[in-house]
């Protein structure tokens, strides 16, 4: 069985058209990009025994938070940036998320003897995620 590890210079985070990707530097840590569970409708009667549900809606994956070293810089033009963005996640053995949304920006409260970081949370627009596994 073969694992992927997230962690190594291969795991990028990119934003932009296609043709101009900005990658940021830094990156700490990714989120989960699974589909939360789909709730479920209770239909019991009153002359069931047990409890019976259905298959109720499911959440669509709506915000996905990174987070980075903080750079003042990367800070400052993400926390400008108004429009929805074009993001792509890729992982060491080449597999990838694609995907749309809108940044929010927020610096990571400190302590004594910790990095500074910031979190870039993107609420995603359109289309859920788009995995392509990787070699």
């Amino acid at each position: 069985m073969a694992y992927t590890l997230v962690h190594g210079e291969n795991v990028k985070f990119m934003y932009g058209a296609s043709s101009a990707t900005t990658e940021i530097a830094g990156l700490r840590e990714i989120p989960e990009f699974s589909k939360p569970a789909r709730e479920k409708v209770e239909i019991t009667c009153l002359a069931d025994t047990e409890k019976k549900y259905l298959a109720g809606l499911g959440d669509s994956v709506s915000e996905l938070a990174f987070k980075f070293l903080y750079e003042k810089g990367t800070f400052d033009t993400l926390n400008k940036l108004t429009e929805d963005q074009k993001c792509k996640l890729v992982l060491s053995d080449g597999s990838s998320f694609e995907f749309a949304g809108k940044f929010a920006m927020s610096y990571n409260g400190g302590g004594v003897n910790t990095a500074a970081e910031m979190t870039l949370t993107i609420t995603v627009s359109g289309e859920p995620p788009v995995f392509t596994p990787g070699a």
